[in-house]
């Protein structure tokens, strides 16, 4: 069976009109199913872009960020949620490498990590 999204009457399958309201129910099918494509490809792509984004020093994951907003801005709820997590996911990628890149080196170069490196292997400091 399949139900009219706009008065949600129950039609046959092969139902080419609401019986109820008369609206083509293959154009908006087809429309439904385009949808739920974008949704599909969208989802996807933003996840994988988190991923990508691990391995590209976090520049991959402005991309998975656009993706991310354009999967929220659906009116589909599971939309909302996924583009959600996709953004805050690409977000927490994008600081890590900002967290790695920027603030590491600092911590690696300071005088106070290098002695305790010269007593660890009894180097002269």
């Amino acid at each position: 069976m399949v139900y009219c999204p706009v008065c949600g009457s129950e039609n046959p399958e092969e139902a080419e009109e609401c019986r109820k309201c008369g609206k083509n129910l293959e154009h908006i099918i087809h429309n439904i199913k385009s949808e739920e494509r974008e949704f599909n490809l969208l989802t996807v792509s933003g996840y994988v872009f988190i991923i990508l984004g691990l391995f590209s020093l976090g520049t991959l994951s402005i991309v998975g960020l656009i993706l991310g907003y354009k999967t929220f801005k659906q009116n589909d709820p599971r939309a909302k949620t996924h583009g959600f997590i996709i953004m805050i996911l690409n977000l927490v990628v994008i600081l890590f490498w900002i967290w790695i890149l920027f603030f590491i080196p600092n911590w690696w170069q300071s005088s106070h990590l290098n002695e305790s490196i010269a007593k660890f292997f009894r180097l002269p400091s």
